[in-house]
């Protein structure tokens, strides 16, 4: 008996989008896509896929044709469209269920999508190349972090404890080391923090990745760092943060790249992505720099300048450490 398979994605998030870019400027035959991406008409195919796939362009005899949503996504920059679509996915849920309750690997999470779109895949290697694809997706739209890989080593730039770098403000780990204890499910603690489901998720993560809390039969609870936090002055929370930031990998590859006066956080984690080729997108690195900064700031490792430039203080280290 032949089985159909269902539709899954083919390529990384940014596809998607430049190819909603080309529709949405005019591109409406799959010639004049191929022309406007620089790409052969037989790759356009392909490339014309994900949009499809994710009703953002709608196709009418031989002309495409961009949907309300997919100027939102573009001209907006309504990343939520994106996630709606994603997260509905067949097998999105399963893996993301997984992320939460201790990770997943990117072969296991090839295999699982693997199962559910009911595709032929049987080798690693292909399990490994439909992971990759999702896990991008997961990682742009920040649904979580697919730290692990299956080659037996990880890239430096990851954090085994956690996401590989703050995602959240200090002050909101610190509310959230207040009760964590007090809770046993991530929805109660949404509910005792007024979080949504997603920024629960990132404060966790976040807690994770420094040392104040750990996974916990499925759920969670603080390490002893982690009520430390709750029951110090603010200085040693300072200084104690600033101990476990300093441990993330991503943050001691971009504190040995600040320079002496004022920077653009932006530029050294442009100059992290093009060292350690990672790829990432100029909005996964202005995103990146926004998110750290907070956290520089507030562990006194620099200071905002009047400009909004940063610079670094006696307490960034110089040389303590090699690079990831």
């Amino acid at each position: 008996m032949t089985t159909t398979s269902k539709p899954r994605l083919y390529y990384p998030p940014n596809h998607t989008v430049d190819t909603l870019k080309a529709v949405i400027s005019g591109s409406q035959t799959k010639e004049q896509v191929a022309e406007d991406l620089d790409v052969g008409v037989r790759t356009v195919r392909n490339k014309l896929h994900d949009p499809l796939h994710l009703e953002l362009i709608e196709k009418d005899g031989h002309k495409y044709e961009a949907t309300d949503e997919a100027r939102r996504v573009v001209q907006l920059q309504d990343d939520d469209v994106l996630e709606e679509r994603f997260v509905n996915l067949p097998g999105v849920q399963d893996v993301l269920g997984q992320i939460e309750n201790g990770g997943i690997t990117i072969e296991e999470l090839g295999r699982a999508i693997s199962f559910k779109t009911e595709s032929g895949a049987a080798d690693e290697q292909t399990f490994r190349r439909y992971g990759r694809v999702y896990a991008k997706w997961i990682h742009y739209l920040d649904l979580g972090e697919v730290t692990n890989t299956n080659s037996g080593t990880q890239h430096p730039l990851e954090n085994d404890r956690g996401a590989s770098d703050p995602r959240v403000l200090p002050q909101k780990i610190i509310e959230a080391l207040r009760v964590l204890d007090k809770v046993d499910t991530r929805e109660a603690l949404a509910g005792r923090l007024g979080y949504s489901k997603k920024e629960t998720e990132k404060t966790l993560s976040t807690a994770y990745a420094l040392g104040v809390a750990h996974i916990e039969q499925g759920g969670f609870a603080t390490t002893e760092a982690g009520r430390t936090v709750t029951s110090t002055s603010q200085s040693k929370q300072r200084e104690l943060f600033r101990d476990k930031l300093l441990e993330i990998p991503l943050v001691q590859a971009y504190c040995n790249r600040v320079p002496s006066g004022e920077f653009e956080p932006t530029e050294v984690m442009e100059q992290v992505s093009e060292e350690y080729s990672v790829g990432w997108s100029k909005k996964t690195i202005q995103t990146k720099a926004r998110r750290l900064s907070p956290w520089l700031t507030f562990t006194e490792l620099v200071y905002e300048r009047e400009d909004g430039a940063l610079e670094a203080t006696e307490k960034m280290p110089r040389d303590d450490f090699s690079d990831p």
